[in-house]
């Protein structure tokens, strides 16, 4: 009776750990997906607030070095606002809209949201690459205007490389959130 029991246990251990080994079925992925998407806008709206709130209160302190460091701070922080703001307005719609597509055609589904995903991956690393130069140029400038002096330039380099590095933080996580996504659509798609 022990060594049914042991078996029955063993077999359902086993069992457990293969359901763990298997990705999520491909709706749960996807909602997995856009609800972390949706989630990042909050976190891009945020760092546009963040950014425009810094660069008017910059502005409104005077001098160079505020000045240059408050325009990429506008600049930048209203185009991370818009960001977020279009992920936390039109991904519901979206979802709502793959949801029907995956009921009503699976295999079209996977094949175009894995062609949007592979398309993502790309963007994703000519975002990252402009990314590392806005805060290559940020760091440059930077220390220009220090050495120099030249504080318009410090201010702006400072902004720049503060702007970029938080761009580059934030569209790492969607990279790698969108590689997970990917993999689970390649699992769906073709069985792998």
């Amino acid at each position: 009776m022990r060594a049914i029991s042991l078996a029955v246990w063993v077999l359902l251990g086993a069992a457990q750990l293969a359901r763990a080994a298997e990705p999520p079925p491909m709706p749960n992925a996807m909602h997995d997906y856009f609800a972390g998407e949706k989630q990042s806008g909050w976190w891009w709206a945020g760092a546009g607030v963040v950014g425009m709130g810094a660069g008017v209160a910059l502005l409104a302190q005077g001098g160079d070095r505020a000045r240059g460091a408050s325009w990429p701070l506008l600049g930048i922080g209203a185009v991370q606002l818009i960001a977020g703001a279009v992920l936390l307005t039109h991904t519901d719609a979206r979802v709502a809209k793959l949801d029907e597509e995956l009921r009503a055609a699976p295999d079209k589904f996977a094949d175009a949201e894995g062609a949007r995903v592979e398309q993502l991956g790309r963007t994703f690393t000519l975002l990252v690459g402009t990314e590392v130069t806005v805060v290559a140029v940020g760091v440059g400038l930077a220390a220009y205007g220090f050495a120099a002096p030249r504080d318009v330039f410090a201010g702006l380099g400072v902004g720049l490389a503060l702007e970029g590095g938080a761009m580059l933080g934030l569209d790492g996580f969607a990279s790698r959130r969108a590689a997970r996504y990917g993999r689970a659509l390649d699992v769906f798609a073709h069985g792998k």
